[in-house]
């Protein structure tokens, strides 16, 4: 499957960004984003080897662990190092919002989300109490007349919510 609508969000932003910042703007936070990346690639590299210990037969095998991650760690930082505080803001900015769009999307997607939905749809089931378009539009017809309170409970993921009509 061709994630149709990331790829035109994407190109979207990407011919927004490029209309208002300039070039050289958007070259350094690049290279600034993918100096990070490699760092956090070096690092996982060490990890993995501490956790995993050395591959097995046939898979990759990187050499001098933990020497050459650490160089790159280094170098990397070293060349982010040269970029300007307004290329280190934008990278802040940016590694923030990121952070953010994970978590959130992470929490609302997550197994216990899942099974906190299930659990919901499950008493829902029971308990849903929800007005119909065609018993609200009966009730707005015959409010005039009646002195009787018509009643509607929502169960939502907020909690139980209570509308009554006069």
């Amino acid at each position: 499957r061709v994630p149709k609508n990331a790829t035109v969000l994407t190109g979207v932003v990407s011919a927004i960004a490029a209309g208002i910042f300039p070039l050289a703007s958007i070259a350094a936070f690049l290279n600034i984003c993918t100096l990070a990346y490699l760092i956090l690639l070096a690092y996982g590299i060490i990890k993995l080897r501490k956790d995993k210990g050395m591959p097995k037969e046939g898979e990759f095998k990187t050499p001098l662990v933990p020497f050459l991650p650490i160089l790159s760690i280094l170098i990397c930082l070293s060349f982010m190092l040269q970029y300007t505080l307004e290329t280190w803001m934008a990278f802040g900015l940016a590694l923030l919002i990121g952070v953010i769009i994970y978590f959130v999307y992470g929490y609302n997607h997550s197994t216990v989300a899942k099974e906190k939905n299930r659990e919901f749809r499950d008493f829902s089931i029971f308990y849903n109490f929800s007005l119909t378009k065609r018993t609200k539009r009966f009730h707005q017809t015959f409010k005039k007349k009646a002195f009787s309170t018509f009643f509607s409970a929502t169960i939502s993921k907020l909690g139980l919510s209570v509308v009554m009509y006069p």
